[in-house]
């Protein structure tokens, strides 16, 4: 069963009304792989990318009904969870228009590098206005590949909150307890 950690309550969209959202994410086997998945507005919250990739999944699915107001977010957001969790990431985004907003495709996939990842058949048509099956090739093995190269899971790992998604930062001996630490 999957659950939705965050709830947009703002604009059309009030989920907070009929819904209850959960605290914690935890990635499912399918298919002989770990996947994490996301529901639309989770992509927005870093933290429940990292919980699903410190779980164990090799794969990143984030699933929305977002209108093409906000492709553009998407288009930079689900990149950089690519990157942050040395993962492949797919994004399957609603198509077609109710209640006056316009969702408009623009389904997508992404390397452990951020790179696009081409579909094999159909190519992924942004904004698209009709719906249509495209096929992507996606190798989990790619997330243990290349890991060690962006070693970020491993430093955070055991760090307090990693489980959880919000580790800080370790402070170096240099830093002063006055001085706030800044993130980079």
């Amino acid at each position: 069963m999957q659950v939705k950690r965050y709830l947009p309550t703002f604009g059309p969209f009030e989920e907070g009304v009929p819904f209850t959202p959960t605290d914690r994410s935890v990635p499912v086997p399918l298919a002989g792989t770990t996947v994490g998945l996301e529901v639309c507005y989770d992509v927005f919250f870093p933290e429940v990318s990292r919980q699903l990739a410190l779980g164990g999944a090799e794969l990143l699915v984030a699933i929305s009904a977002a209108p093409t107001t906000s492709r553009r977010l998407f288009d930079r957001l689900l990149p950089a969870r690519a990157i942050e969790n040395a993962m492949p990431v797919v994004y399957v985004n609603r198509v077609g228009v109710e209640d006056g907003i316009v969702f408009g495709g623009g389904s997508a996939a992404w390397t452990p590098r951020g790179d696009p990842i081409p579909a094999t058949s159909v190519p992924f048509a942004p904004a698209a206005e009709e719906e249509a099956l495209s096929l992507i090739e996606v190798d989990p093995a790619e997330a243990a590949r290349w890991r060690p190269f962006r070693p970020v899971l491993r430093d955070v790992a055991g760090r307090p909150g990693a489980a959880e998604g919000t580790a800080r930062p370790a402070r170096s001996p240099s830093d002063s307890p006055s001085v706030p630490t800044r993130a980079l």
